[in-house]
């Protein structure tokens, strides 16, 4: 190793006192030294060059000639040289520029002369201290006698810093509950043909309902989610029992009696860096851990028919307790995991299959992106229903909901996707099937294959930001073959059509109207069109 000697406070008191402060060629100026200030203090600890390296604000030199602003006709080149090549006590900025035009203050000096203090200690604890001669350690002592405020005050602010920094480590977050809510306001009708099959000899179903959701989001760590809500629903749903169908179904009906319920609780949180957990209890549902792959699937201002908001063969069915996982194997691909049972029967097992000895859903959902505007979904669930079997949740004729009114088990299979064809206009679509079995009673073995599809036209932004306008239209689940020695869906096909559009009045508010048209409910051609129309007024905040 090669000796030090004066020229390393030497080579530092002319780079920056002089240098610094100069043009190239001319002669040293020590007349300007800042005095001591605060402002002055932090700002030259943050952009000095001799400062430790900082991610983004300095970069290490190994030759003086990569500094690109130091030419070899400055007349303090051979200091920097020296500084640079032989002791290491230079670092430039990001551009490879040393920026010695500007005045130099103190607190830059003292910087500095505590970086190549920092160079000696290291030289001494190496056990190299004979490399050290008597004039440096004397010049350098002087130095820190004429510094010693300054070089006292860098130490003081960088342990108030430091001390500052642990402590927001140690306390960077603390536990916050936010309240999110949203409030609708629904007048909806639905009309059929007095005297059809469908419509029990009424013309119309005219309803006025709100529903309130409160959910009280909780953090812990910054990163995970405690979900709590609360919900008041009275919008009376079109069903069988009102209408004769249950393919009218609103996608946000229901009727607490009153009162507010505890609709959803589960909690959410990171393991690692690529995994997401879910633990739930009640409202844990698959579109909480799957991707629905629908642009509008929000039964707050998303399309207006439940059939409609996303595929109800694969994300839907026995849902509300239990545990979920998303993996994020890299940018393109994802895959989710979910075992949910029925809130309401996961703790009363009937001792016939599944974790919970009662009906489960397990399933897995493959998320393939291969571009940014193209998004594709496969889904596999395993299902098994004991009571108050309902294979397509609600959305078809009582025959497919239930078709061996015993213990069914099914495989489901699903496919969708979502394609961004422009900023202002997107496709997407999905095709479902299920392969049911009997699992009890006199038809136990028997079969039953559903089939359910739909695509959708959706406008974002359509005449105004944060507007969208939406057109879909799709097949209801039905039976398409059994065993059974009939089926009631083989009469013919029901399909639904659905228009909306959603106006943002404001950040939080949306009026959205809205239609859709059933044909052929429940399968059967004997059966009048059913017209469905909302207006739907959605408050959030």
């Amino acid at each position: 190793m090669a000796r030090l000697t004066l020229l390393t406070a030497t080579s530092l008191v002319m780079a920056y006192t002089a240098m610094a402060a100069s043009q190239a060629g001319a002669e040293p100026k020590t007349n300007n030294v800042a005095q001591n200030n605060d402002s002055i203090l932090i700002r030259s600890i943050g952009s000095d060059p001799l400062s430790r390296p900082k991610a983004g604000n300095v970069s290490q030199v190994t030759s003086v000639s990569e500094l690109s602003d130091v030419q070899p006709t400055d007349w303090a080149f051979g200091a920097l040289q020296s500084l640079v090549e032989r002791y290491g006590c230079i670092e430039g900025y990001p551009d490879r520029t040393f920026r010695g035009q500007r005045a130099t203050t103190r607190f830059e000096f003292a910087a500095g002369l505590n970086a190549c203090l920092d160079k000696i200690n290291e030289v001494i604890s190496a056990g190299l201290a004979d490399k050290v001669s008597k004039e440096d350690l004397a010049t350098l002592q002087r130095l820190q006698e004429e510094f010693a405020a300054e070089l006292a005050a860098i130490k003081g602010r960088v342990d108030a810093l430091e001390n500052k920094v642990a402590t927001l480590e140690k306390q960077q977050f603390s536990t916050t509950t936010k309240l999110a809510a949203t409030v609708q306001f629904v007048p909806a009708f639905a009309t059929s043909a007095a005297g059809g099959t469908v419509g029990k000899g009424k013309s119309s179903n005219f309803v006025i309902g709100a529903r309130v959701r409160l959910n009280f989001n909780t953090s812990f760590t910054g990163k995970d989610l405690l979900r709590t809500r609360l919900q008041f629903n009275n919008v009376t749903g079109f069903n069988s029992t009102t209408v004769g169908t249950n393919m009218a179904r609103l996608g946000f009906d229901g009727d607490t009696s009153g009162n507010f319920v505890i609709d959803d609780l589960f909690y959410r949180f990171p393991i690692g860096n690529n995994i997401t957990a879910f633990v739930g209890v009640n409202g844990l549902d698959f579109d909480d851990v799957f991707d629905p792959i629908n642009r509008a699937a929000s039964s707050d201002t998303g399309f207006l028919s439940r059939f409609h908001r996303y595929d109800p063969l694969v994300f839907r069915g026995a849902e509300g307790a239990g545990v979920g996982l998303q993996f994020k194997a890299s940018e393109q691909f994802n895959i989710n995991l979910a075992y949910l049972a029925p809130g309401s029967t996961a703790s009363n097992p009937v001792g016939q299959a599944g974790l919970t000895n009662g009906d489960y859903t397990a399933a897995v959902q493959l998320l393939f992106k291969p571009t940014k505007d193209l998004k594709l979904s496969a889904v596999y669930a395993r299902a098994f229903d004991a009571r108050g079997v309902n294979l397509t949740s609600s959305t078809s004729s009582s025959f497919a909901a239930n078709p061996f009114n015993q213990d069914t088990s099914s495989d489901r299979y699903g496919f969708a996707f979502d394609w961004g064809i422009a900023k202002s206009f997107a496709l997407g679509g999905n095709v479902s099937f299920v392969n049911a079995r009997s699992e009890a009673g006199p038809n136990r073995g028997a079969t039953a294959d559903l089939l359910s599809w739909a695509v959708n036209l959706t406008f974002p932004d359509l005449f105004g930001s944060g507007n969208l306008g939406a057109i879909a239209f799709g097949q209801p689940p039905r039976v398409t073959s059994t065993s059974l020695a009939t089926n009631p869906d083989s009469n013919a096909t029901s399909y639904n059509l659905e228009v909306f559009y959603r106006y943002r009045v404001s950040r939080n508010i949306n009026i959205q109207p809205g239609v859709f048209f059933v044909f052929n409910p429940n399968n059967n051609s004997s059966n009048d069109t059913i017209v469905v129309g909302a207006l739907r007024t959605t408050f959030s905040f």
